[in-house]
Formats: C-alpha cells, sequence, structure tokens
C-alpha cells in the first residue's frame, strides 16, 4: 500500500508538493529526512497524510490533511 504525504509549514500555512512512500517505509525516510535536513529548514515542519494512491488508479482515497510526523524538534519537546 501507498500513501500520498506533504510537508505542512505551519508558519507559511503552506504544503509543499506531495510525495508517495510506500507504508513499510515511511516512517524510516521521515527519520532520514529529519535527520539529514538542516534546523532552519525543517523548523516549523511537518509530514502530514493526504490520502492513498494507487499505482494502476492515481490517487484512490482523500483524507483530511493529518500530520504523521513531526519534523521540528523544538515542537516534539512541547
Amino acid at each position: 500500500m501507498m500513501n500520498v504525504y506533504a510537508i505542512y509549514d505551519r508558519l507559511a500555512e503552506t504544503y509543499g508538493n506531495p510525495f508517495i512512500l510506500d507504508v513499510k517505509v515511511a516512517k524510516r525516510t521521515f527519520e532520514w529526512m529529519k535527520r539529514d535536513t538542516e534546523l532552519q529548514q525543517r523548523q516549523d515542519k511537518e509530514v502530514r497524510l493526504l490520502g492513498t494512491w494507487n499505482p494502476e488508479k492515481g490517487i484512490e482515497t482523500v483524507y483530511t490533511p493529518e500530520k504523521v510526523y513531526e519534523l521540528d524538534d523544538k515542537q516534539e519537546e512541547q
């Protein structure tokens, strides 16, 4: 199964370009993004789930955006 995600900037109140990841590797990918991205580039940002993806049909299900991973260390501490 694959999901559609996007980075949400809380300060700008905008979404980055959506991306598709296999559910089994998503958390590992988010941890890699957090570890390998400069702090100032991930401040006020989180990963949000937007829906599910079917390679044969395209977007299968659209969800109300939901936070699934925090990229900002300061937000984690609160």
